[in-house]
């Protein structure tokens, strides 16, 4: 039955996936460093995660939230941090740099035309020059070589 004041039910909610979470992670320790506080989950293989749902896992059913911790360890917040970042750092230097592109500025590159992206997209001018995928058409710059 549902409550009368919605932030009654609100604050019900929170508790009820807040008392989920604490009860998983009663007996769980960073799989890396040992340590059992500020634990997270981590997918180690990040493709498998289910991402066509709510990432609240918490408010799954049991069997559905158990089929998708199978493919999940767990990291303690400095850990999953790392790894992360470690995936992300491969995952950039994996994907060729798109000249004339703000990501090709962002990503270090500095030839002159990802430069004058990185120019135009700090200046506000984020004309993201649709016909050409998010690249500068010179065509639209006249002060380009």
């Amino acid at each position: 039955m549902p409550y009368k004041d919605s932030s009654k039910q609100r604050e019900y909610v929170r508790k009820w996936v807040a008392d989920r979470r604490a009860a998983w992670f009663s007996d769980k320790y960073c799989v890396q460093c040992g340590n059992a506080e500020d634990l997270e989950i981590d997918h180690i293989v990040p493709e498998t995660k289910e991402r066509k749902i709510d990432h609240n896992i918490w408010s799954w059913s049991q069997e559905k939230r158990d089929a998708e911790l199978q493919k999940c360890q767990v990291l303690c917040h400095d850990c999953h941090q790392e790894k992360s970042s470690a995936e992300n750092s491969a995952r950039q230097s994996a994907t060729p740099i798109t000249h004339g592109s703000y990501w090709g500025y962002r990503r270090g590159c500095r030839c002159y035309l990802c430069s004058f992206a990185g120019k135009l997209y700090r200046a506000g001018i984020r004309r993201s020059v649709k016909d050409s995928g998010g690249q500068i058409v010179p065509s639209l710059f006249p002060d380009m070589p």
